[in-house]
């Protein structure tokens, strides 16, 4: 009994599939047979669901109607060369009479349908409403659905209009951003294919709002500036406001290669709303937090150029950037405000070793970021300031980090000198970096670390 149950469910599972398929493959490969149209209604291989629903119905109802009638007609039959016999006129009669009600329960069900909603025996294919991205609107009226960039539209197609579906930034400075909403800040047109060519900004006005901008019908490719939370970097002046297609990033990059000339000239920090934890970042003169490209620290003259230097950011917009990087930026590093835990030690010698003086964060405060100076860690200083400890040090020959935190040295009390970041857990060795001087102590030009800025782990 069972085996025969797990046939017939295997056996209408494969009608179903077959039955489904066909429909699926019917596009493709065209019908295999022509159905009748019914009340201008035709079966093609573009036949949606709905339409396939409602020609079967209607199709059942002149089935049934047909059935019904020809129950009535073979009753009357039966009735009419039954004469002197009762028994099989009786059953002539209930014939007859199962035709009639037969054609009265079809049409009682009809009218049913109809009063209660007509769309019951019309199915239509239900409009999927959109809720982000954009239409392109040809003077013709067609249009082409976008949520995501484009490097080339179709050929035969030319724009006349944008509609813009997505709401447009909540925020009027547009500074904050809400993670949960996919909120579209502007959509960038280009006049050649694979966003080549001088880009043209169009600004979003609102969800469902039409930009008719002239320069749309040369559009040929376009890319889409979503306002999410994170860091844009413009190679223009105040980016934000201008044409400038933006580099968007969430993370630190050690090595800026998508601005390979160095023409990074502002950036906009948009934070996540409602959050405490904020962004932050330092820009470098060199990549790997400038670790690296500075020349061989054994060369006088790479040891008495100005070089190395750093420039920070904390929540604002920067228009341009000050004389120290300008031009110049070849890394970032990307801090977001939180709670720092562990420890940083600072020590008098290369490898960890000997005096030191340790520093501990309060593990329920939110910072941005904590400066320590080289005074601050000084014998005699170290451990009567409250979270150090140690019997103090001279000099910075090595820092220690241990715990969700990243170092930033500068060789100037008011961060104007050198600097460079360290992230690595466990010793990092000062002495040997871009932030000692490789000149014999006491000699011109000589530098060391001076000062200490300590950030949450980079993002």
């Amino acid at each position: 009994m069972k085996q025969n149950k797990f046939l017939l469910i295997l056996l209408l599972v494969v009608l179903l599939l077959s039955f489904s398929s066909s429909f699926i493959l019917a596009a493709e490969r065209g019908l295999e047979a022509e159905y009748p149209k019914l009340d201008e209604e035709e079966i093609t291989p573009k036949t949606t669901l709905p339409e396939y629903v409602k020609y079967i119905f209607k199709f059942s109802l002149i089935i049934a109607a047909v059935a019904a009638f020809a129950v009535l007609i073979y009753g009357g039959f039966r009735y009419l060369t039954s004469a002197g016999a009762p028994e099989a006129m009786r059953e002539a009669k209930s014939w007859m009479f199962g035709g009639i009600l037969g054609l009265v329960l079809l049409l009682c069900s009809y009218l049913i349908l109809t009063t209660i909603n007509p769309e019951l025996i019309s199915p239509k294919e239900p409009e999927i409403k959109p809720f982000v991205g954009i239409y392109l609107i040809s003077d013709e009226g067609k249009k082409l659905y976008y949520i995501q960039d484009s490097p080339e539209i179709p050929k035969d197609f030319t724009p006349e209009k944008i509609v813009f579906i997505s709401d447009k930034p909540a925020d009027p400075d547009k500074r904050v951003a809400d993670p949960d909403k996919l909120e579209l800040d502007s959509i960038f047109i280009y006049p050649k294919k694979n966003w080549e060519g001088t880009p043209t900004k169009i600004t979003n006005d609102g969800a469902w709002t039409t930009s008719s901008d002239a320069v749309i019908s040369s559009l040929k490719s376009f890319k889409f500036l979503w306002h999410r939370p994170g860091i844009y970097l413009y190679k223009e002046e105040a980016g934000w406001e201008t044409d400038s297609w933006p580099l968007f990033l969430q993370s630190s990059q050690e090595d800026l290669k998508d601005f390979s000339d160095k023409n990074l000239k502002s950036l906009k920090i948009v934070n996540e709303k409602n959050s405490i934890n904020l962004y932050n970042v330092v820009l470098f003169e060199h990549i790997l937090f400038n670790e690296a490209g500075w020349g061989p620290a054994w060369d006088p003259a790479w040891a008495l150029n100005p070089t190395g230097k750093c420039s920070w950011g904390a929540s604002l917009n920067m228009d341009s950037f000050d004389d120290k990087v300008r031009d110049k930026v070849s890394s970032i590093a990307i801090f977001k405000t939180g709670k720092l835990y562990g420890e940083i030690v600072f020590n008098e010698a290369i490898d960890c070793e000997g005096n030191y003086c340790a520093w501990k964060p309060d593990p329920e405060a939110t910072v941005a970021s904590y400066e320590i100076s080289l005074s601050d860690t000084a014998p005699g200083v170290c451990s009567q300031a409250p979270h150090r400890e140690g019997p103090g040090v001279e000099e910075w020959r090595s820092v220690s980090i241990h715990g969700n935190m990243a170092v930033l040295i500068n060789t100037q009390e008011d961060l104007n000198g050198r600097c460079q970041l360290f992230h690595k857990l466990g010793c990092n060795e000062l002495k040997e970096s871009k932030v000692y001087s490789p000149l014999p102590r006491g000699a011109w030009g000589f530098y060391e670390p001076k000062r200490a800025s300590i950030y949450p782990t980079m993002k």
